[in-house]
């Protein structure tokens, strides 16, 4: 797998700890919870954890009994309308001014979409 470009940025957060100056994320990084963001007191340090945090992510993946084409299909047609249904309501919480409640759900969709595409990836 070819490595994606690495971003680096010194972040210097108004705290009296350094060990969180540095921070490392891949390029295409969304904010996303789930997504790896390495941390260290230099720019060496983050990368290197960044790195730890994505080698952690393909290991869990390896050696896994792919899915067969019956339930990959089924998972995605579940991710799917989840997904689906999860924005929806989101929308209707918005309206009634109870957005707070949903993200979190919201969250978990985005989080199985993740899965689901890790689990394809895996499969190829």
């Amino acid at each position: 797998m070819l490595s994606p470009a690495i971003r680096t940025d010194f972040v210097n957060p108004p705290v009296a700890v350094r060990r969180f100056d540095w921070s490392a994320t891949v390029t295409g990084y969304g904010g996303e919870p789930a997504e790896p963001i390495g941390r260290g007191a230099t720019e060496a340090e983050a990368v290197r954890d960044l790195l730890e945090q994505i080698e952690d992510e393909e290991s869990a993946f390896a050696g896994a009994t792919p899915l067969s084409a019956e339930a990959m299909r089924w998972l995605d047609a579940t991710v799917e309308a989840a997904t689906a249904a999860l924005i929806r309501d989101e929308a209707l919480a918005r309206a009634d001014g109870h957005a707070g409640a949903i993200r979190e759900a919201v969250a978990d969709a985005r989080l199985a979409g993740m899965v689901l595409a890790a689990l394809r990836s895996a499969r190829a």
